[in-house]
């Protein structure tokens, strides 16, 4: 566990790396005004590569959820419920309190989820 913790967070710095390095390059290119229909600039194919770098970095590491849902790449929900004297719990898309869970975690795997404690809801239908 502790190293997929430590290779998320090489990843992580690399995305971050990428997205200062297509910054700084941006900032540094020549912003010209095109006419509609021009071939794409170096400016223009920096902000394309920077923006999916964004995303990627979004996705994966710093999505914000409207308060119910996780990331596009982490559909399982853990959650700890007061009322169950610090019990964590998973749900997957097709169980029954999967919607209405708030998430606590987002996970990509069952066993990512049971990897950090996680147990499977008893309710699923």
């Amino acid at each position: 566990m502790e190293a997929e913790y430590m290779e998320m967070q090489r990843e992580q710095s690399e995305y971050e790396s990428k997205v200062m390095e297509l910054s700084n390059e941006l900032d540094s290119a020549e912003l010209a005004v095109r006419a509609p229909g021009a071939r794409p600039t170096r400016a223009d194919r920096l902000r394309l590569d920077l923006a999916v770098a964004k995303l990627d970095l979004f996705y994966k590491y710093d999505f914000e959820s409207n308060g119910y849902d996780c990331p596009p790449n982490r559909q399982i929900k853990g959650n700890k419920p007061q009322s169950l004297d610090g019990d964590k719990i998973y749900h997957l898309p097709n169980w029954l309190y999967y919607g209405p869970t708030i998430p606590e975690a987002c996970f990509k795997t069952v066993a990512q989820a049971r990897g950090e404690g996680y147990r499977p809801s008893q309710v699923r239908d």
